[in-house]
C-alpha cells in the first residue's frame, strides 16, 4: 500500500515520527521535513550507505554544499551513534540542524537515539 504525504502552508512542520520497518521509510521524513526549502540534496546529491550494524543503519545524502545523516534504529533499545565510525564523510559537519524538530543538532559517539526512532540532520559542507 503506498502511503503519501501532502504538505502545504507556510507553517513549521512539528512532531514525532515513529519508525519501523523498512530504512526507506526514513526517506519520507526527510521529503517531508526539507523539500519546501528548496533543498536539491535530496533529488541530486549522492548517497553514502553505511553497513547495517545492531538492528541500526545510516546514510547520507550530500553535495558539494549540504549533506543531510539519517540514523535510524530499528531496535527495542537505545543506540549510540557511532559518528566516529562515519569520518569520511563526517568530518569537518558541525552546526548540525535537526530537520524534525528544527533545533541545532551536534552528532558525536555520544548522540542516542531512542528506540524505533530516526535522527536526521541536515548540514552545510
Amino acid at each position: 500500500m503506498e502511503e503519501e504525504i501532502i504538505v502545504s502552508g507556510n507553517g513549521v512542520l512539528e512532531g514525532e515520527v515513529r519508525v519501523s520497518g523498512a530504512k526507506n521509510s526514513a526517506l519520507k521524513l526527510i521529503a517531508a521535513a526539507i523539500l519546501g526549502r528548496g533543498k536539491t540534496v535530496l533529488h541530486n546529491g549522492r548517497t553514502m550507505h553505511f553497513l547495517s550494524r545492531d538492528n541500526t543503519y545510516a546514510y547520507f545524502r550530500y553535495d558539494d554544499t549540504d549533506a543531510v545523516f539519517v540514523f535510524i534504529n530499528n531496535s527495542r533499545g537505545k543506540k549510540q551513534v557511532p559518528w566516529s565510525h562515519y569520518a569520511e564523510i563526517a568530518t569537518g559537519l558541525h552546526d548540525g540542524r535537526n530537520v524534525l524538530t528544527g533545533e541545532a543538532a551536534e552528532v558525536s559517539d555520544a548522540t542516542v537515539v531512542g528506540p524505533r526512532q530516526a535522527l536526521v540532520v541536515e548540514f552545510k559542507r
